[in-house]
């Protein structure tokens, strides 16, 4: 019989990092021997649907789930049901609290946005205001990425974070957040975005943002993951 495992991430459109990461880890699952297939919970914060699909799995008796989890406290009770299910968890990208996974396995995202830090003192010459668009509440990835970059920014430097709201990975929300920044701070010099998925709506914020256009000349976006977008306003 073979070993039943189960790839669960938190969608796979919109979000090429989270699409290649689910298929890298069902490939390597069915080279090994294994039985592999792909879950995603349909959208950046989905996080009953993520539950529902490992409640879903323990009753089905895979033998490993290898998962990025959406939010690190939602998912603790029911990785607890897992384990005592005899079922081995991997969490992949996010952590989550407690012990019941066996590992984890993730970009170093405080350090990653440490050097999205020390890039923007650079292109802004050490002074100017900053917005942050962070991703989701309760996403471990998003706090690392947002403390690293916040903390390490305004180390020795004029720069200051001026604002600082979700996005919650999504171009809508952030495109939300961002409007609302630039309404209450005009007067920025960089945007830094937690994930490329949110820039999208970054962007459309500054491009609708009219009112703002003489004022800024040019406008630096800092994405996290592999893409960098810079623009004039």
């Amino acid at each position: 019989m073979l070993f039943r495992s189960a790839v669960v991430v938190k969608t796979l459109t919109g979000d090429v990092f989270q699409l290649k990461m689910a298929e890298s880890a069902r490939d390597k699952a069915i080279e090994l021997g294994a039985d592999a297939e792909i879950y995603q919970a349909g959208g950046q914060t989905a996080v009953q649907k993520m539950v529902s699909i490992i409640e879903d799995l323990i009753v089905k008796k895979v033998d490993i789930i290898l998962i990025s989890p959406l939010d690190s406290k939602a998912v603790v009770p029911v990785f607890k049901q897992a384990k005592e299910a005899g079922i081995i968890i991997v969490c992949m990208d996010q952590t989550a609290e407690g012990d019941d996974f066996v590992t984890f396995i993730s970009t170093d995202n405080y350090s990653a946005a440490t050097l999205g830090a020390e890039y923007a003192k650079e292109v802004l010459g050490g002074k100017g205001n900053i917005l942050v668009v962070e991703g989701a509440p309760g996403s471990s990835v998003g706090d690392q990425r947002r403390d690293g970059f916040k903390e390490n920014v305004v180390k020795d430097t004029e720069i200051k974070i001026v604002g600082s709201q979700s996005g919650f990975w999504a171009n809508d929300k952030a495109m939300e957040a961002t409007e609302n920044m630039l309404q209450a701070n005009p007067d920025v010099d960089l945007i830094f975005s937690c994930s490329d998925v949110m820039v999208g709506g970054i962007l459309e914020a500054i491009k609708l943002g009219a009112d703002f256009d003489d004022q800024r000349g040019d406008f630096r976006q800092v994405a996290f993951s592999h893409c960098f977008f810079e623009t004039e306003a």
